[in-house]
């Protein structure tokens, strides 16, 4: 499960502000989800020589400073295509590492503008939906809304854009000026494939946000029946069942979890969901 993700679900829970992504979400009774969003400031060089650290500062050592420093110099000079995806490779699993989405992403769209591809650029688009996910205002939440429409647009000039791109591009405007757009983009995706887990898994969220539990429960059973082993699914639906009144339901759900889930800080926030059932 995707802890830094989780631990800024259940901040912006509690804080009733946000829901898994940035963007504050809401949904509107009569239309189905839409979005607001926040704000903040950001510059897309920082991504080069000093990676942002969306959900939480990670302190990195001089060792791994170096490392990286090594491993970006012998990237931008490789010609060989085979190569450079190897180097490519290691700094983006070294900066996701350290929550540097944005870093990833930017060099993701360097490897791409050299050997373009359907696949490079969906690969950049991709690592730029991360960012956007983990970004904490406004400007960062533009920027990398931007960008991931840039590297998706060059999808599209080798052909169809996959349904998965096509629901996160749809968030992006969720959360920016034009949400209905975004939904629209979301709910086509559901209507050609009824089991598009992406699709189901945002849309979700944006019910949680706006208090629509009952729709999320839906959401969730339906991303639980698909994806057995999904722990964010069972999360998500745990707190949906709680929120919903059915707390003997969101208690199987959390205690089920607890067993599968490892990570400290997970266990102890389903702990305190776990509390509330009486």
């Amino acid at each position: 499960m995707r802890k830094p993700q989780i631990l800024i679900t259940v901040a912006a829970l509690a804080l009733c502000a946000m829901l898994a992504f940035a963007p504050k979400y809401v949904v509107d009774n009569n239309k189905g989800e839409t979005a607001l969003s926040t704000s903040g400031q950001s510059e897309e060089q920082s991504a080069v020589t000093n990676p942002t650290v969306e959900s939480g500062h990670v302190e990195i050592s001089e060792e791994m400073e170096a490392q990286l420093v090594d491993l970006r110099n012998t990237f931008s000079e490789t010609e060989n295509q085979q190569e450079a995806s190897g180097l490519l490779d290691k700094l983006v699993e070294t900066y996701k590492s350290i929550n540097a989405y944005d870093s990833a992403a930017y060099y993701a769209t360097v490897f791409a503008d050299k050997f373009p591809s359907a696949v490079n650029f969906l690969r950049a688009g991709d690592l730029y939906y991360e960012a956007y996910t983990f970004a904490v205002n406004k400007d960062r939440v533009d920027l990398f809304s931007s960008k991931l429409r840039e590297q998706y647009r060059k999808v599209e000039e080798f052909g169809n854009m996959p349904s998965d791109a096509r629901v996160k591009l749809g968030m992006t405007y969720v959360s920016g000026e034009n949400p209905m757009r975004g939904i629209t983009m979301i709910r086509e995706v559901l209507r050609e494939d009824p089991n598009n887990t992406t699709a189901i898994f945002n849309l979700g969220l944006l019910s949680m946000q706006s208090g629509q539990f009952d729709k999320a429960v839906e959401r969730f059973e339906k991303l639980k029946e698909l994806q057995t082993d999904n722990l964010q699914a069972k999360f998500y639906l745990g707190i949906s069942y709680l929120e919903n009144g059915q707390e003997e339901k969101a208690k199987a759900e959390l205690s089920e979890l607890k067993e599968l889930e490892t990570d400290p800080q997970i266990l102890e926030t389903v702990n305190s969901y776990l509390s509330r059932i009486q």
